[in-house]
Parts: structure tokens; C-alpha cells; sequence
């Protein structure tokens, strides 16, 4: 065994993690995203279960097909409308989750296959449940210490 066998995802993995609830509106996702420069939010319920995700591209398709075809009359229109969904019309299954007690040579796999940049970390005891996210950086830190 080596240390990266030896070391759960959970030692780093970033516990603070945004998060929407199902209600938000896709305006504040919007601006959620823009101020923390993110690509995705995760959508949780009140005891942080893991309900989907929302990425910034699904967002934006979301917006242009709803403008699509307004005239220059409609588009304000349109964009508010769209701009007013709820995140629970748009969001997905969160595809791209690891349990936090996995070790970083699975993290390393799971993130390789990863479409986001970054996993989802749930807890072994309850996998609906959202503990922290483990991006691409967050996993090279930690490596480069193996290093060291």
C-alpha cells in the first residue's frame, strides 16, 4: 500500500461547499456562479441530501432556447421568464459523486472520468448525503505533499 491508497478522499476534499436549494431561482444561480467564478452548484434539501446539480452550461442552454425566436419586443420578456425557473426544472442527477471514504488513487480515476472538473463527496453512511467536493486542484495538493 501505498499513501495514495491510504488516504481518503476526505483528507482532500473542501468541506465549505456552495450549495441551491430546489426553490432557487436561476437568476440568483447565475449569480451565485459569476461571483465564485463556478462552474457548477450542487442542489441539496435541508438535511444536505444530494437532490441534483446545476452546471453554468446547462444554464446558459436553458436561457438561449428560451429566447430563441423572441423579436426584440419579447426578448426582456422572455429572459425574465426564463431567468425566473426554478433550479428543480433544470437540474440533473449529480453524476459525478465519491463516497468520502474512498482513497485518492479512486479519486484520481472517478475525477479522470469526471465531465465536471470535480466530484461530488458524499458520506459512506448515508451516500445522499453531501459532505464536501473534491475539484482537480483540491486532489493536486494533496498528491504533491506525497512528494514531498
Amino acid at each position: 500500500m501505498t499513501a495514495i491508497d491510504d488516504t481518503p478522499v476526505s483528507a482532500a476534499m473542501r468541506k465549505w461547499v456552495i450549495t441551491v436549494q430546489p426553490d432557487t431561482s436561476l437568476a440568483s444561480v447565475a449569480q451565485i456562479m459569476r461571483l465564485g467564478r463556478l462552474r457548477a452548484l450542487p442542489v441539496v434539501g435541508p438535511d444536505r441530501e444530494l437532490l441534483g446539480a446545476l452546471t453554468f452550461r446547462a444554464c446558459c442552454a436553458f436561457v438561449a432556447e428560451a429566447i430563441n425566436g423572441s423579436s426584440e419586443d419579447e426578448l426582456r420578456d422572455s429572459l425574465r421568464k426564463a431567468l425566473s425557473a426554478r433550479v428543480d426544472e433544470r437540474m440533473s442527477d449529480p453524476e459525478d459523486v465519491i463516497a468520502a471514504d474512498a482513497n485518492l488513487r479512486e479519486g484520481l480515476r472517478a475525477l479522470g472520468r469526471a465531465s465536471s472538473g470535480h466530484l461530488l463527496v458524499v458520506s459512506p453512511e448515508d451516500p445522499r448525503r453531501l459532505v464536501g467536493v473534491l475539484t482537480e486542484a483540491d486532489l493536486l495538493r494533496r498528491v504533491e505533499t506525497f512528494l514531498a
